[in-house]
């Protein structure tokens, strides 16, 4: 690749990775559709993919091929039959939408999200890429940062006005700033709690357990930044971008003890202070928690409980009836197509008659779907249920062996002597820990925060592996 390829692309890979944080750019044309997820960064990373075939499509195909699991062409390929399947016999249209379209709209998803996974690969060719990559992460994670303590600092003393954060959203976002939680750029506020839980913390986590500051310049840095990023989580009062924090938090944790038991006295000590740095995060996301539960009882209702109140009435309490009356329909779907399923994005087609009961009487927002006026086309509101109503069994199995493959790369990294392949290493596992809790309360294909962070992650295996058969990662990956 000339010196004139490389500058493009690092120049679009920087702007893919700045304009991460808008989930939901208002200017993209109509042949995006209706859906909320429009994330800006889609429109540099698919320059990034275009620049690196047009220069060198033997490379970018080798790329690919060495980097990405085969489980994920396997997983591809059962969705695609699956969809061919069900469109042999598909069901009747839902408020004007036929399976045909639910479908295309749902590959269209897909395809957005595997775009963000092909433009990290192909922009990741030598060590220094790595440190370009993460220092414009973080001047990205800088800027909603900023936006975001602008809409806290609204909520706690008036000021910035709130009619004027909120209008000011709307100038690149489709949602207002209208809810009483911290929002960043993103959609919503949950959202934003997954990209402070996930894309950023990944990096800032595994920092702290090896110790590693190279994208920072320091750890005066990392520990600002750690204590911003938990701040702000805390505001947005997303429940399940909390809980991920804290389940990726104890099971990173809990492998990292492990792993510091059975090795020397220096990585005892090393991780040992990361564990530190990690019960001061967790002590002080609790305090953020408790304060922000006496302002709000949006967290407060998950801690009341009824003598003998039953695990449904619990959880309607708890505001999340909807989510779990979605995910029974989903399961029902599955159980009444379970090999193949019904296709990629049918299961919405089939929810309406599969959901439970005591939900088209309890919930106001199924009632609300019910309603002729309305009848929006429903999703299961969760991956697991999804793919299981989709994929069927087979695609299932394509997506855990995906899953599984994933995993062994991040324990390839975590096996080297290295430390920056260690960093990597840890990142993955925060990644993967947390993408399987999100995945509970999450089912949307095109959000960069897993394929992206995916992709900077294989890419760094595959350049691993190079180097140890005699390839190359301090200049070109790959072995050119």
């Amino acid at each position: 690749m000339t010196p004139r390829w490389l500058r493009l692309r690092r120049a679009l890979w920087a702007l893919t990775l700045l304009a991460l944080p808008v989930t939901s750019f208002r200017y993209y044309p109509p042949v995006f559709g209706s859906g909320t997820s429009k994330p800006l960064a889609f429109g540099p990373a698919l320059l990034v993919v275009l620049v690196a075939l047009l220069a060198e499509p033997a490379w970018a195909w080798r790329r690919v091929r060495t980097a990405v699991p085969v489980a994920l062409a396997v997983w591809l390929l059962a969705a695609l039959g699956s969809t061919g399947w069900a469109l042999l016999s598909p069901p009747p249209p839902v408020s004007g939408f036929s399976l045909l379209a639910r479908a295309a709209r749902a590959w269209l998803s897909w395809a957005v999200g595997l775009t963000f996974l092909a433009a990290a690969l192909l922009a990741l060719r030598t060590r220094q890429d790595l440190t370009f990559t993460l220092r414009w992460l973080f001047v990205g994670f800088g800027v909603a940062a900023l936006w975001g303590s602008l809409q806290l600092a609204s909520l706690v003393v008036g000021f910035p006005p709130r009619a004027w954060l909120a209008q000011a959203q709307t100038w690149f976002s489709l949602r207002p700033w209208g809810q009483p939680r911290v929002q960043g750029l993103a959609f919503e506020p949950s959202w934003f709690a997954d990209q402070l839980a996930v894309l950023y913390a990944m990096w800032l986590a595994a920092g702290w357990l090896t110790g590693y500051t190279r994208p920072w310049k320091g750890r005066g840095r990392r520990l600002a930044l750690t204590l911003w990023a938990a701040v702000l989580l805390v505001w947005t009062y997303s429940r399940s971008g909390v809980l991920v924090a804290l389940v990726a938090l104890a099971a990173v944790g809990l492998r990292a003890g492990w792993r510091g038991l059975r090795r020397g006295r220096a990585l005892r000590t090393r991780l040992l202070r990361g564990l530190v740095a990690g019960g001061a995060v967790l002590a002080l996301l609790g305090g953020l928690f408790a304060a922000a539960a006496q302002r709000s009882d949006y967290f407060r209702v998950l801690f009341h409980l009824e003598p003998g109140q039953s695990l449904v009435d619990y959880v309607v309490q708890a505001r999340a009836g909807a989510r779990l009356a979605l995910a029974v329909a989903g399961w029902r779907v599955f159980e009444e197509h379970p090999w193949l399923g019904v296709g990629l994005g049918g299961s919405g087609l089939y929810l309406y008659e599969a959901l439970p009961e005591w939900s088209r009487t309890e919930l106001r927002d199924i009632a609300y779907a019910l309603s002729p006026q309305h009848r929006p086309v429903l999703n299961p509101k969760s991956m697991y249920p999804r793919l299981l109503a989709e994929t069927g069994v087979v695609g299932f199995a394509a997506f855990v062996a995906f899953l599984l493959a994933f995993w062994a790369r991040l324990e390839g990294l975590l096996a080297e002597p290295d430390a920056e392949a260690r960093f990597v290493g840890w990142a993955g596992l925060w990644l993967l820990v947390a993408m399987l809790a999100r995945w509970g309360s999450q089912d949307a294909l095109s959000l960069p925060t897993f394929w992206l962070s995916a992709g900077v992650v294989l890419a760094y295996a595959a350049a691993s592996r190079a180097r140890g058969e005699g390839g190359r990662w301090g200049g070109e990956v790959g072995g050119r």
